[in-house]
């Protein structure tokens, strides 16, 4: 009996994974209140911040305004606490891009920025996301830094942004 109570957490992780994993499909597809339904499953059979922060995408789109903020904000409580406990870098960097990317859903792009900027959070495109934050700021001259690494790896990707950010500087 002892061995299948030791199995449990890994079943139990693998049926929350699923329902995140089906939540995220069904909301790139656009099917938000299906979405919503795997989300809110997957955060019942455990917390966690993937779950959250899906919650709050189908909420930001619509769903029910103003609860957005509030799941945001669970996915940022839930993100940093499996940051810390974490030791796996995979997971690590998934907790740190959906903190930032929360703070840059609630307009506290201070935040965004300085989460998308620890610890190489998300590879070489996170340069569009400091971009952006930079740009609500009106940090136009680190925005226009920011998008220029970017198309350094992504050469022609998104080339509007350094338009706009030269244009508002008067370049």
């Amino acid at each position: 009996m002892t061995w299948l109570l030791l199995g449990l957490p890994q079943v139990q992780a693998q049926r929350f994974q699923k329902w995140a994993v089906r939540g995220d499909s069904l909301l790139r597809t656009g099917e938000t209140p299906e979405a919503l339904g795997a989300y809110e499953r997957s955060f019942r059979i455990r917390t966690n911040s993937q779950a959250a922060f899906g919650i709050a995408e189908c909420y930001r789109g619509g769903m029910d305004i103003g609860s957005d903020s509030l799941w945001y904000r669970k996915a940022v409580l839930l993100s940093k606490q499996e940051y810390t406990d974490n030791d796996r870098a995979q997971e690590k960097i998934a907790a740190l891009y959906r903190i930032a990317y929360a703070y840059q859903r609630l307009d506290e792009h201070e935040e965004a920025v300085k989460w998308f900027s620890k610890d190489n959070c998300h590879g070489r495109a996170v340069y569009l996301d400091i971009g952006r934050s930079l740009m609500a700021l009106k940090d136009y001259p680190a925005a226009l830094e920011a998008f220029r690494k970017y198309d350094l790896y992504f050469p022609g990707r998104r080339t509007e942004f350094i338009q706009e950010c030269e244009q508002v500087m008067g370049q």
